[in-house]
């Protein structure tokens, strides 16, 4: 599959996620650390494992972490305190449901340190829908540079209510968060009756070759139960990624991907890097030009 090239999509909302997963892509720990904004999870452990320059991969198949915790999170408050490398972060976001406190709040809280060499960082966020059913997730991460190398790896556990929904329209509790609902299975709409569970890991190395020329390969595995009822499942995904900066805010890059999958997530419509209309596994590549404005 030929991937459509596209520009990341970035937001400027706020999160308590964003530190994390951007700490991998920057030759040092503060080099690219500020800017993007979107939860409290891209404050974290988007340092730790995100290989797209942006810190927002353009597909779905390496965009695992925002399906989780949510690219963005809107009418939010956030306190950030930090001391010596540690940043504590807290954040609540009010959601969109009138009358209704509870329906489409979340709250996170992440602890992080970032040194010379050394990253890490954790993270823990409950999302409500206009039901007020649940979707909880934890992740930790941490990332070793040494030279122009940088090594990571990332932990990620998930549990969404049976039944969780995001909102799809305008102003509806959770809808413009790209996070994952938990209603529908294979069987069709609102048929799901188990809580499902993800434990995904991320691991990967970076290149630099040069300040302005990288290269980098990160395996994504995540087990997932509570598929459909009873049922599980597994997704494996590889991504090799060679970027090169023309500037601060242009870059051309090329990217592979691998992805294959096991069991019930063949045909998961809840799947966080997509269906591919019932095949399992699924080959793609993209050469691509952009510039962030």
């Amino acid at each position: 599959m030929i991937h459509p090239g596209r520009p990341p999509n970035i937001e400027s909302t706020l999160g308590c996620d964003e530190r994390i997963s951007r700490w991998a892509t920057c030759p040092k720990n503060d080099a690219c650390a500020e800017g993007v904004e979107g939860s409290v999870f891209k404050q974290v452990l988007a340092n730790v494992n995100s290989h797209d320059f942006s810190h927002f991969p353009n597909y779905l198949q390496e965009a695992w972490e925002t399906r989780f915790f949510g690219v963005r999170l809107d009418n939010s408050a956030r306190y950030t305190f930090g001391r010596d490398g540690f940043t504590l972060q807290l954040q609540h976001s009010f959601g969109g449901q009138p009358g209704d406190f509870k329906a489409g709040a979340t709250d996170a809280v992440s602890v992080s340190y970032s040194g010379s060499a050394i990253s890490a960082g954790v993270v823990a966020q409950r999302s409500n829908d206009a039901a007020n059913r649940h979707a909880d997730v934890l992740g930790a991460g941490a990332k070793y540079v040494i030279g122009s190398v940088s090594m990571y790896g990332l932990y990620v556990h998930s549990r969404r209510d049976a039944g969780f929904t995001v909102g799809t329209t305008a102003g509806s509790p959770l809808a413009n968060t790209s996070m994952l609902s938990n209603s529908n299975t294979v069987a069709g709409p609102n048929t799901q009756t188990a809580s499902r569970r993800d434990s995904f890991v991320d691991v990967g190395v970076n290149y630099y070759v040069t300040p302005a020329l990288s290269a980098g390969v990160s395996l994504m595995f995540d087990n997932a139960a509570g598929v459909a009822g009873g049922q599980s499942g597994k997704i494996k995904t590889l991504v090799a990624l060679v970027d090169y900066h023309l500037s601060k805010r242009t870059d051309v890059y090329a990217e592979f991907d691998r992805n294959v999958l096991n069991g019930a997530s063949v045909t998961d419509p809840n799947n966080p890097v997509g269906g591919f209309g019932g095949r399992a596994n699924q080959t793609g590549a993209t050469l691509g030009l952009r510039t962030v404005f």
